[in-house]
C-alpha cells in the first residue's frame, strides 16, 4: 500500500514537472511573431545554390522563391542598358525581389525566415553584370519588396533610382546601391526601409526625395553627400535631428508636412557631429520647426512664407531668414 501512495506521489510530482516545463514552451510558441530582424530561426543554407529553382527568360536569370505561390527574385539582368524597368512579372511569375539577401520579408510568408548564403561575394551578388554596366536609370515597380544586398553596387553610370508610389513596405538591404557615384536623384516613397550603408559612397547626389515618417539617413548615406533633401510627405512629422554626418546644402519642407525636428535632447557634439546645411526652405504657414542650438547646428539662412510658424521659430532663436512669395 504504502508503494502504491509512493509510486503515486512519484508520478503526479514528475508529470507536475513535466506541464511546468511544457506549458511555458506552448505559451511561447503561441504568443510568437517572428521579425525580419530576429537571429536565425530556420535556415537553408543550399537555398541559393539549388540549381532547380534557378532559371532564364531571355535577359532574366530569377530565382524562384515560391513554386505554391508563384514569387520570384531577380538575380541577373544580362545586356541591361539605358533605362531598365524591373518587369512585374516573368513567365508568369510575379516578381517581389531583385537580387538576393539572407533576409527575405516576412509580408512574403514564405517558409524559410533567413537563409545562408554560400557565395557573399559582392560580384555574385550584383544584378547587373559587367556587360549591363551602362544602365543609368532604374525604376522598381510597387509590387517589389526587397532589393537585395549589394545588388547595384558600384553601378559607376547608375544616375537615378525610382521607386513607384507604393502601399506596402519595400526593404533596401544592406549595401544594395553602394558606391553608384553617379547617382543624381533618388526618391524615397513612404514605406520605404532603406538599410545599412545602402547608399553609402555615392559622392554628392543632386536630390534625395524622401516620404519616410522619421528621417534618420546617416547610416544609410553614409559618406555621401546631399545637395537637395526633400521632406514632401503630407500631414507627417520629420527629424533630421541625427544626420550630423551628412553633408546637406538645402533641405527643402513641404507646405503641408506637420513638424520638422531639427535638433535631439542630447546637449553636447563633437565638430564633426554638428547638423549642417546651408539654408532651409519651409513651405508651410502651419509647419512646426522644432530644436535649435546655435552651437550644436548650423544654418546659413531659412526661407520660408510670411506669417509662417518658421518666422517664429527664426525669431525666437535669433536665425536670419527671408520671406518669399508662396506662389
Amino acid at each position: 500500500m504504502k508503494k502504491r501512495i509512493f509510486t503515486f506521489i512519484m508520478t503526479s510530482a514528475i508529470g507536475l514537472l513535466v506541464c511546468a516545463g511544457q506549458m511555458p514552451d506552448e505559451k511561447l510558441k503561441a504568443d510568437f511573431t517572428p521579425t525580419a530582424t530576429m537571429a536565425p530561426i530556420w535556415e537553408s543554407a543550399d537555398f541559393w545554390s539549388d540549381s532547380s529553382k534557378i532559371k532564364t527568360s531571355g535577359d532574366y536569370e530569377y530565382h524562384i522563391l515560391s513554386e505554391e505561390k508563384k514569387m520570384i527574385t531577380i538575380r541577373k539582368i544580362k545586356n541591361a542598358k539605358g533605362k531598365v524597368v524591373i518587369p512585374k512579372e516573368i513567365d508568369g511569375y510575379k516578381v517581389v525581389g531583385i537580387g538576393r539577401s539572407d533576409i527575405v520579408p516576412l509580408e512574403l510568408k514564405i517558409s524559410k525566415l533567413r537563409y545562408v548564403f554560400d557565395d557573399l561575394g559582392s560580384e555574385a551578388l550584383s544584378v547587373l553584370p559587367k556587360s549591363s554596366a551602362k544602365v543609368t536609370e532604374i525604376t522598381i515597380p510597387s509590387q517589389i519588396r526587397f532589393v537585395g544586398i549589394s545588388a547595384f553596387k558600384n553601378s559607376k553610370n547608375l544616375k537615378t533610382v525610382k521607386i513607384d508610389k507604393r502601399s506596402t513596405k519595400l526593404y533596401l538591404y544592406e549595401k544594395s546601391f553602394e558606391g553608384c557615384r553617379s547617382l543624381h536623384e533618388v526618391n524615397l516613397p513612404e514605406k520605404t526601409l532603406p538599410g545599412k550603408e545602402s547608399f553609402s559612397k555615392c559622392g554628392m547626389i543632386d536630390k534625395v526625395t524622401v516620404g519616410m515618417y522619421v528621417v534618420s539617413l546617416d547610416e544609410e548615406f553614409g559618406k555621401t553627400g546631399i545637395k537637395l533633401l526633400k521632406l514632401e510627405n503630407k500631414k507627417k512629422n520629420y527629424d533630421i535631428s541625427e544626420c550630423k554626418k551628412l553633408k546637406i546644402g538645402t533641405v527643402y519642407v513641404g507646405k503641408n508636412v506637420k513638424k520638422l525636428v531639427v535638433k535631439d535632447t542630447v546637449t553636447k557634439y563633437s565638430e564633426n557631429d554638428k547638423l549642417k546645411m546651408d539654408k532651409m526652405i519651409v513651405k508651410g504657414k502651419n509647419t512646426v520647426v522644432e530644436g535649435w542650438n546655435k552651437k550644436h547646428l548650423f544654418l546659413g539662412k531659412l526661407y520660408t512664407v510670411s506669417g509662417s510658424k518658421a518666422v517664429k521659430w527664426a525669431k525666437k532663436n535669433k536665425i536670419a531668414y527671408k520671406v518669399f512669395d508662396n506662389n
